[in-house]
């Protein structure tokens, strides 16, 4: 069908629409297009940031043209249930299989529509009122302006040891360890030998992942390895740095290719890069949520199979395998999709189903107004007496 439509003189818009269709079949959010900036113009912005919180449709970001304020609830789209004109008028260009992934996701596209076109938003605000606006895709980029600012660790007595736009490890009282991924990649030599020296002694540890898109799986093994000599691995881990040409397109495969066997054990003392021993912790937590994947994903997989782990937050993303990237350069676009799927330790596919903690916890709307990290706080009062 998608073939046989593709074949009809179709603007831009809806060609955009059609790739988006080729990339949503196969449910994995590795996958997507990227357009150029031509392809783009055909887009326009509504002038809100949505996120999927508590089962509500919440507003978390405005520009001075908002016509409701921050908090506000979308109650209805065109008349209709938020969730059912979703999954109806946007689902069908969203490459998400896991329920929360794929809510978010077809908010954001939700909000990068056709340009010019209208709707009538029927909202919630955070009085209590109810409002009806309309809406107009506008043209140009969005002008988010203000939103709540992410929850922090508040009320604690924070020492910040290292801060980077890769990670950061904060101490918290009582001595508890907070070590945020932003991305999983190298953590590079300035961990072992500046970092890891000043927490070895120390008991209480928290690992935070959410919101962890991934990148290289090499850093999984590296945090590891602060705690283990050796892990069971669920897959063989090899790096290659292959590039293919196909025709006049070039297609270049990840750094680090996964061959998946039965679980095996893996020796960590090469990836620690340091002669102290391994950290002996008495408690490891590790936050995860729904936009946890890819290589942070990997992590919590690992992770999963330790005792010593407790894992806490959302289920991850169930989108962990191989991502293979396309630049099609004389059409002007890029695509990525996955290439290799991703097991759990039982030899299951994670694919659209992902991780699930040990306690489930999610962020709530209250807490988020007030800047409260709720899922964070409720980690701290699993060690804290």
């Amino acid at each position: 069908m998608l073939i046989r439509q593709a074949s009809k003189p179709i603007d831009v818009y809806e060609y955009c629409t059609l790739l988006e269709k080729l990339t949503a079949v196969t449910g994995d959010a590795h996958n997507h297009f990227g357009y150029n900036a031509a392809m783009s113009e055909a887009f326009g912005y509504l002038t809100y940031q949505f996120t999927y919180i508590d089962h509500q449709y919440i507003v978390t970001g405005v520009s001075p043209t908002s016509q409701v304020p921050l908090g506000s609830e979308l109650v209805k789209i065109q008349g209709e249930d938020p969730g059912s004109y979703l999954e109806k008028q946007i689902a069908l260009l969203v490459a998400a299989r896991t329920f929360r992934l794929k809510q978010n996701r077809m908010l954001e596209r939700f909000v990068y529509n056709c340009q010019g076109e209208s709707l009538q938003l029927t909202w919630k605000l955070p009085d209590g009122e109810k409002k009806i606006t309309k809406e107009v895709y506008e043209k140009g980029t969005r002008r988010i302006t203000q939103t709540y600012a992410k929850p922090e660790i508040t009320g604690h007595k924070v020492e910040t040891l290292h801060q980077s736009t890769t990670y950061d490890v904060l101490v918290l009282e009582d001595k508890i360890v907070y070590l945020h991924l932003k991305v999983m990649s190298d953590l590079g030599n300035s961990y072992f030998t500046e970092v890891l020296p000043q927490i070895k002694d120390y008991k209480y540890f928290i690992i935070d992942i959410r919101d962890n898109l991934g990148g290289s799986d090499l850093g999984a093994f590296q945090l590891l390895s602060s705690f283990y000599d050796e892990i069971r691995n669920f897959q063989s881990f090899e790096l290659t740095s292959d590039i293919e040409r196909m025709g006049s397109h070039l297609a270049s495969h990840p750094q680090r290719e996964f061959v998946y066997t039965q679980p095996e054990t893996c020796d960590l003392t090469d990836f620690r890069e340091s002669e102290l021993d391994p950290i002996q912790a008495d408690r490891l937590l590790l936050l995860t949520n729904y936009n946890t994947m890819s290589a942070a994903e990997s992590l919590a997989l690992l992770a999963s199979d330790l005792d010593s782990f407790l894992l806490m937050g959302t289920p991850t993303a169930g989108s962990c395998g191989l991502r293979y990237d396309v630049s099609l350069e004389d059409l002007g676009f890029t695509f990525a999709f996955t290439s290799k799927g991703s097991l759990d330790y039982e030899g299951q596919s994670l694919y659209g189903k992902g991780i699930e903690p040990d306690l489930l916890i999610e962020q709530t709307v209250d807490d988020l107004k007030q800047g409260i990290d709720t899922v964070l706080e409720a980690a701290i009062s699993q060690i804290l007496p």
